[in-house]
């Protein structure tokens, strides 16, 4: 979208296609998981490996002549967006003077508040909006790769997305559509290995031509421009000013939007808007919620245009740029039942969130009671002071994969009476292959069967096999439910005699509350707990692992 300066000024010269994107992300798995959002086939992945529909809003921070102090993210967020565009400039053309762009503090502070407020920044240079030479936007693009502009990227890497330019070059505008495509797939990536080459390993977007409007161009060339980026780690972005392009048609809508989807490139809707310029501001009334329904069945992302100061009062999300002033527009993109930000919260990047996690499901057979569930073994035992879902804390380590298998992570974290256990993992070991091995007070350290891969899509179940723990070492609980042997009370490795003699003494001694030779949980240290750790003797179980 541009500002009221650039509409006036393009809507003189341009057909009745103004703003959108739709976002194209291909995505395919690569060494620089865990490092930076990056792609699988059409899906968008987070830092940590989770899967990201990014839907936010479009917002220019500096708003064309607006201080560089307001700064409206924190109420962005408040919103339920878990991305932002951000319109930015080389040399401003409006109100704003170019030391403001130009002073990158402004350009650190802004993508630090977007961090700070769980928010994946999408940062569009603006300067080519719907201009049509291929030079301008190389040298537009080559602003990227200055030394104190790629420090701030790798400072922010993890979560940053760079939206190369803002809806630029024509493929159908031009006289010569197929000429014109080859320019465009021939810009782009000559532009995307330039910045490859400079160290930039962030996904980069690509805008459709005509304005942003051409989906069916991105279709066309989508696959072959994630080809030739040597990351592969390109987004694809349409803007769905789409009055005459799909003649504001539901049904043509769905049939771009699934064409798109069958290259099986991941794209979004980087602007979309309830109107339209032409030679007026806010001219055509645009169909978005079908479009916005669309893309909710089809799982597409999508930005709204615009969080305020636009040209178009109506198209603006809020009135003055604070969430307590939504428009009836903004109100129906937080607020809709169907597809609102609010109502339909798209999932935050689990890295900003809180940080990378894992998930594994573990049983510790003294604890366990039948039908998928354990003691809450804190509450039984005087630790917390609420009967809760918690059994008892756990460390979770990671091992190498191969000899000598040396630990390189642990932590600890509560397993749930169902087994679950949520793993913090640091961003450093996402992607990689490691054994998980679980240690519990009173139970023998278990091991993963194999190597797992790390990230927040693993769920290591021990509990659905035997053959799920390093040489079959578990017991069975219940049917077709396998658990941790109980017993290594001093965690040696071994249950055996010294393991029955602190029972024995413990039991002799009356003991309650949280004692490792509580077997069972239930709080107290008797007889109950002392025929298992015997049984267990009896069969000489140990730890096996690599």
């Amino acid at each position: 979208m541009l500002s009221t300066f650039e509409s006036n000024f393009i809507s003189m010269r341009l057909s009745p296609f103004i703003l959108f994107v739709l976002s194209f992300v291909y995505t395919t798995i690569n060494a620089q998981s865990g490092q930076t959002i990056y792609i699988s086939g059409k899906n968008i992945l987070g830092p940590c490996g989770d899967t990201l529909i990014l839907r936010g809003v479009n917002y220019a921070p500096y708003n064309w002549g607006w201080s560089p102090s307001q700064l409206n993210i924190s109420q962005i967020a408040l919103s339920g967006a878990n991305a932002v565009r951000l319109v930015w400039y080389k040399n401003p053309t409006g109100s704003t003077p170019i030391s403001t762009y130009g002073n990158l503090t402004n350009l650190d502070s802004l993508l630090s508040k977007c961090i700070q407020n769980n928010l994946i920044p999408i940062l569009d240079l603006h300067d080519q909006t719907c201009q049509n030479s291929p030079s301008a936007l190389i040298t537009l693009a080559n602003w990227y790769t200055q030394a104190p502009v790629l420090a701030l990227i790798n400072k922010y890497k993890h979560s940053l997305i760079i939206n190369i330019a803002n809806e630029v070059l024509y493929v159908n505008w031009t006289g010569n559509a197929a000429a014109a495509q080859t320019t465009y797939t021939n810009t782009y990536t000559g532009i995307v290995n330039t910045l490859r080459n400079a160290g930039i390993t962030v996904p980069l977007m690509i805008d459709a031509p005509d304005c942003g409007t051409n989906l069916s161009v991105l279709s066309a060339v989508g696959n072959t421009l994630q080809t030739n980026d040597p990351l592969h780690k390109l987004i694809f972005s349409a803007h769905a000013y789409w009055y005459s392009y799909a003649n504001n048609d539901s049904l043509q809508m769905l049939s771009l939007i699934n064409t798109a989807v069958a290259q099986n490139i991941p794209f979004l809707f980087g602007e979309i808007a309830n109107s339209q310029d032409d030679v007026s501001m806010c001219q055509y009334a645009l169909n978005y919620s079908a479009l916005l329904n669309i893309c909710k069945t089809k799982k597409v992302g999508w930005l709204a245009w615009s969080w305020d100061n636009d040209g178009c009062p109506s198209r603006q999300i809020t009135t003055a740029g604070n969430f307590s002033s939504l428009t009836a527009y903004g109100n129906e993109i937080i607020n809709n039942p169907s597809f609102g930000l609010l109502t339909n919260p798209p999932a935050k990047s689990q890295y900003l969130n809180g940080g990378c996690r894992f998930t594994t499901k573990a049983f510790l057979s003294g604890y366990y009671i039948g039908s998928q569930t354990m003691q809450n073994v804190l509450f039984l035992q005087n630790v917390s002071l609420s009967p809760s879902s918690q059994t008892d804390t756990v460390a979770i380590a990671l091992h190498q994969a191969n000899s000598p298998y040396n630990k390189v992570y642990e932590t600890k974290a509560i397993l749930l009476t169902n087994g679950i256990v949520s793993v913090p993992v640091p961003l450093l070991y996402i992607g990689n292959n490691y054994f998980i091995s679980i240690k519990h007070r009173n139970s023998l350290q278990t091991w993963s069967a194999t190597a797992v891969q790390i990230n927040a899509n693993t769920m290591y179940n021990f509990s659905v096999a035997a053959s799920k723990a390093y040489g079959n070492n578990q017991v069975l609980i219940s049917p077709n439910v396998w658990g941790i042997y109980a017993g290594d009370i001093n965690q040696d490795e071994n249950i055996d005699l010294i393991d029955t003699s602190l029972l024995e003494n413990d039991i002799a001694n009356y003991l309650s509350g949280y004692k490792a030779t509580d077997i069972n949980g239930d709080g107290n240290v008797d007889l109950l707990d002392a025929p298992m750790v015997e049984n267990n003797v009896t069969n000489f179980i140990y730890s096996v692992h690599p």
